[in-house]
């Protein structure tokens, strides 16, 4: 838009100064200036009134009513749209009730804007495809641990005692197997010796055992030879 608005200032200057040297009345010579305008652009002048274009299918009506009020020194600028195309309309005041308008358009630029759109929403995409697999990668390298030690607590609580956590060179989680393996392996000597415990006194309480049922199944056969009291005690 600066540069519009630059390229406009330029042009109204060459047009002001043919305009000084011909006459204002020579509508030829006022066509003729307009002729010479940049490619692409088009202008359009307004002599109090009266309005010369350097193209003749545009017309004041392209313009918004409030470019087209007079304008005394300021430069004033409007966004419209010619032909279907964006254009950026640029007022420049030449003389007392004399305006030259240049409409220069913003084509290239609604492609820029649109190169840059569609790459910000590649980059965007990317971005988030990235963060996504960044994030998938790092739960899955966090959570494979823990499905491990949940996998190894759920078979060694099936009776696997043997079961132990696999080594790793992750040096955050080697204190934790090691720990966890050391654990097991208590776990399991104990549990040994107490089958071992009960083993040793099961088979310390049998002989006794069985020597107590023989000897009562002998008194139980002389029932009838004991005494009452005897007997009852026996029962």
């Amino acid at each position: 838009e600066r540069w519009a608005e630059r390229h406009a200032a330029a042009q109204a200057d060459y047009v002001r100064d043919r305009l000084v040297r011909a006459d204002n009345s020579d509508q030829e010579s006022i066509v003729d200036v307009l002729d010479r305008h940049a490619a692409g652009t088009v202008l359009l002048l307004d002599r109090r009134g009266e309005w010369l274009a350097s193209e003749a299918d545009v017309g004041p009506g392209v313009l918004p009513a409030s470019l087209r009020e007079p304008v005394e020194k300021a430069t004033g600028t409007a966004t419209i749209s010619l032909r279907g195309a964006p254009y950026l309309a640029v007022a420049v005041p030449l003389q007392t009730g004399v305006t030259l308008y240049e409409l220069s358009p913003l084509e290239e630029l609604r492609s820029t804007l649109q190169i840059l759109r569609l790459v910000l929403i590649a980059c965007g995409a990317g971005a988030t495809l990235g963060v996504v697999g960044l994030g998938l990668y790092a739960s899955r390298r966090l959570m494979t641990p823990l499905r491990e030690l949940a996998d190894t607590a759920a078979r060694i609580a099936g009776g696997q005692l043997d079961t132990r956590l696999p080594d790793t060179q992750d040096r955050d989680l080697v204190r934790i197997v090691a720990s966890f393996n050391s654990m097991v392996e208590s776990l399991q000597q104990r549990v040994e010796r107490e089958r071992r415990f009960f083993g040793d006194v099961s088979h310390e309480l049998r002989t006794p055992l069985t020597a107590l049922v023989t000897s009562v199944g002998v008194l139980r056969r002389h029932r009838s030879e004991l005494a009452d009291r005897p007997g009852r005690a026996l029962d």
